[in-house]
Order: C-alpha cells, then sequence, then structure tokens
C-alpha cells in the first residue's frame, strides 16, 4: 500500500493543484506541472517493474512521436512547446497510475484516494460558487457569470470535468449495488457507499450548476450506458431500474435545487448553435491554409483571424477555440497531428478492451474509463474541454487505473496459476 500511495498520492495532489490554478491553462502553469509530472513519471519508471513497453505502449509512443515531429516541421515550433509538454505529462500521468495498481486491493486503496480527491474538488466548486457565483479568486469572470466554472475560465470545460467525476461516483455506487438484490440495499449503501455518494452527489450537484447542455447531455449518455453495460453483466439480483430511477431523482432534484441556470440555457440553443456552426465553419476554412502539419499548437486565435470580417467579428474575436476537438486538431495539427492523436487514443483502448476480454473482477473501473471516453468525445464535438491541461491529465488519471486494473490479473495468473 505505500508503495502504491508513494506513486498515485503525488499524482493526485498535481491534479488538484492543476485544478486549482485555472486548470493550468497558462503557460507557467502549463511547464511547470508538466515538468512534476514528467519528474514524477520518471520515479514510477525507476521503481515500478510493472511499466513494460507493450504494444499499446508503444502505439502510443509512436503516436506523440508523430504529433511531435509535425509540430516541429510546422510554422511555430517554438509555441508548442507548452501543448506538447502538457501531452507528454499526461502520458506520465497514465503510465504512473497504470504502474501503481499491480494487484486488486492496490486498485480499491488508488480507487479512494481518487475519491477523495475527486470530492475536494467538487466540495471547493461548490462552496466557492455559492459564495459568489460571478468571481473567481475574487476577480470577475470574464465570461458564463451566473454559472459554476470552478477555477476555469469556462463553464463547459467545468462541465467536462465534473461529468468525469460524476460518472466516477456513480462508478463507486454501482460497485457497492453490485452485491446483491434489493433486499438490504440501504445497509449496503450505509455500509460502503457513503465516499462514492457524496463523490456523486457534489459531482453531479457542480455540473447541474454549470449550465452546459452538452455537458449534461454527454454524461447522461454515457452513465445510461456504463449503468446498462454494468446491469447486463452483474451477478446481483438488483433490478436494472433501480439504479436508473435513483438517478433520475437525483438528477430531478438537482436541477431544481439549481434554479434558473439549466432553465435559462435550455432558451438559448439557437443563438448558440448559430455561433457553433460559424466558428466551425472559419475553423474548417483555416484548416485548409495549412492542411498538412496545421497552424500550431496554440495559435488558433492567429489561424482564424484572417477569416474574421466585419460582420463575424462580434462573435468570433473572442474565441479560442473551435469548440469542436476534431476541427480544434486540424487547425492547430493538420492530418499529421490528427493521425498521431488517433494513435495515442486508440493505444488507450486497447488495454482496456484487452482486460475486459479476460479479467472477471473489478470490471466496472475498466467500464468506468470507457464511459469517460465516451463523455469527453462526446462533449468534444460541442466543446474544448480536452484543451484544458488539467481536464487532459484527470482523463489521464483515470484511463491509467483502468490499464492498471486490466493488466494486474495477468500478473496475478503467474503468480497463482491455481486460481
Amino acid at each position: 500500500m505505500a508503495k502504491t500511495l508513494l506513486l498515485a498520492g503525488p499524482v493526485l495532489f498535481l491534479l488538484v493543484l492543476a485544478t486549482a490554478l485555472f486548470g493550468a491553462d497558462r503557460p507557467a502553469f502549463a511547464l511547470f506541472l508538466s515538468g512534476a509530472f514528467l519528474s514524477v513519471g520518471a520515479v514510477a519508471a525507476w521503481v515500478t517493474p510493472r511499466i513494460r513497453l507493450t504494444p499499446a505502449i508503444w502505439l502510443g509512443l509512436w503516436g506523440g512521436a508523430i504529433v511531435v515531429l509535425g509540430q516541429s516541421l510546422g510554422p511555430h515550433p517554438a509555441i508548442s512547446l507548452p501543448d506538447l509538454a502538457v501531452l507528454l505529462a499526461a502520458g506520465a500521468v497514465y503510465l504512473t497510475m497504470a504502474g501503481a495498481v499491480s494487484t486488486g486491493r492496490q486498485a480499491e486503496h488508488v480507487f479512494r484516494a481518487m475519491s477523495i480527491a475527486v470530492l475536494l474538488v467538487g466540495i471547493a466548486a461548490f462552496f466557492n460558487f455559492i459564495a459568489s457565483p460571478d468571481t473567481v479568486y475574487g476577480q470577475s469572470k470574464a465570461f458564463h457569470e451566473g454559472r459554476l466554472t470552478a477555477a476555469f475560465l469556462s463553464a463547459n470545460t467545468a462541465a467536462t470535468l465534473f461529468g468525469m467525476f460524476s460518472l466516477f461516483g456513480l462508478a463507486g455506487v454501482l460497485r457497492v449495488l453490485g452485491g446483491g438484490g434489493l433486499a438490504g440495499i440501504f445497509d449496503r449503501l450505509g455500509k460502503g457507499a457513503t465516499l462514492p455518494l457524496l463523490v456523486l452527489i457534489f459531482s453531479l450537484t457542480c455540473l447541474m450548476l454549470t449550465g452546459s447542455r452538452g455537458g449534461i447531455a454527454a454524461t447522461i449518455v454515457a452513465g445510461a450506458g456504463l449503468i446498462f453495460w454494468d446491469r447486463q453483466e452483474a451477478k446481483s439480483k438488483l433490478p436494472f431500474w433501480v439504479p436508473v430511477l435513483a438517478i433520475l431523482i437525483v438528477g430531478a432534484g438537482l436541477t431544481a435545487a439549481s434554479g434558473s441556470v439549466l432553465g435559462d440555457r435550455l432558451t438559448e440553443g439557437a443563438i448558440d448553435g448559430n455561433g457553433r456552426m460559424l466558428i466551425w465553419q472559419v475553423s474548417l476554412a483555416a484548416f485548409q491554409g495549412a492542411p498538412l502539419f496545421g497552424h500550431g499548437f496554440g495559435r488558433f486565435e492567429e489561424a482564424i483571424a484572417p477569416h474574421i470580417t466585419l460582420e463575424t467579428a462580434p462573435i468570433l474575436i473572442q474565441q479560442g477555440a473551435a469548440h469542436n476537438l476534431l476541427l480544434q486538431w486540424l487547425v492547430q495539427g493538420g492530418i499529421v497531428g490528427v493521425a498521431g492523436g488517433l494513435a495515442i487514443l486508440t493505444a488507450a483502448i486497447l488495454p482496456l478492451r484487452a482486460g475486459l476480454a479476460r479479467r472477471r473482477r473489478q470490471r466496472g473501473m475498466m467500464k468506468l474509463a470507457g464511459a469517460m471516453m465516451l463523455l469527453v468525445l462526446l462533449h468534444g464535438m460541442l466543446d474544448y474541454g480536452l484543451e484544458i491541461p488539467a481536464v487532459v491529465w484527470w482523463l489521464s488519471a483515470f484511463l491509467g487505473l483502468g490499464a492498471g486494473v486490466a493488466a494486474a490479473e495477468k500478473t496475478a495468473k503467474k503468480k497463482s496459476p491455481g486460481q
């Protein structure tokens, strides 16, 4: 346990710190925290024999190399350094969390430690919003007044993060409920679900207070998929409708408690939709200007500037992102960057698929990683949460935990063939 927390503890501390420091969405913070994550990863590689160069890791390394090469051959390689450092740090977070989990018991310890870290972030964001909904650290928000943004500049980015946290809490509750039917359900919840329930409630509350329609919808889809997937394989006699009904009741209560935040947002659909269509058109035009290597990471505003007119300036002048992950990467990284990104994405999915095919226990952690991937990809079609370093690092930590659990049984089988 000591070795596990020695590896996972610093990562979780840095994740909470990155979230507090505006999501590390400033070059100085991004470089500093990337260096810290890489240092922790170097220590993990030194002390953890489980970190080996599997085919999936090789694929991820090749994908990263393609991205770096593309940016090096692009027009402004120096400006891309902070973003490249963030990607390298994400790899370090992934490998460190995967290496911290070699047994089922270690996975439980890391899951609990992550629950505490997630809960702290949720509590801080909630009470800061209640105390002062229009400020961040005492400074007036530039955007999204009256909506929860945590320490980010965008409520939609906060929705991506708290959507992931909500899935994490939901997975914890499902793990507790999986031990039986309706009989004794409240006893099981009282004994083992206090922490995941708190995580779920605070995370869902923060998600609702963001007022992000895309984030809430993506979380609902991913959460429903996680529940259905879990119930399909569960050995318990708990009916499928029980967790669904519980989530609906909690969601309805939180929606009512959020006041006018979500209701007001639902009436703004046409306005926001027109703005997104316009930024997508401009982004596509910018991509066509540098299709192979892109304009360089960190240069989105410069890339779209030549395509802004007097008529479109009021909408586009303050846009720092395409509100679509694919377009964002095409504009900044070009076709080469997207190819490398797809290789990295595939490398993250392969261990989960292999683990689900051969592992009988703790499958929920691997399903959780898959549900989170679905969430960020769905919301990424309408927003840019994965452009924020802290969100990328949190996702890498969750995926790393899933990959570590996926590989844990193989190690156990070698030690105990009779199991």
